[in-house]
């Protein structure tokens, strides 16, 4: 299994980023990114677009997330 193979199993805890990095990211999120911005883990992403907690689309194991609608789902838009 490659390092970005499946984004869910990367348990640690990354360092949030600044406004200046989310800017710079694309408009399609995976989960890692998505649990830099929140300072949460890719895992708890992953279980969180699986209830239908934030705004994601499935792609074969990994989940994606619109940039956009993520950011104003959890206020930061």
């Amino acid at each position: 299994m490659t390092k970005r193979e499946s984004d869910a199993r990367h348990t640690t805890t990354p360092s949030r980023v600044g406004m200046d990095e989310i800017a710079a990211m694309p408009a399609l999120l995976d989960t890692v990114q998505a649990a830099q911005i929140l300072g949460t883990t890719p895992l708890h992403i992953a279980r969180q677009c699986a209830k239908g907690a934030y705004p994601s689309v499935k792609c074969g194991r990994s989940w994606r997330l619109n940039k956009a609608k993520f950011l104003e789902a959890v206020g930061l838009a």
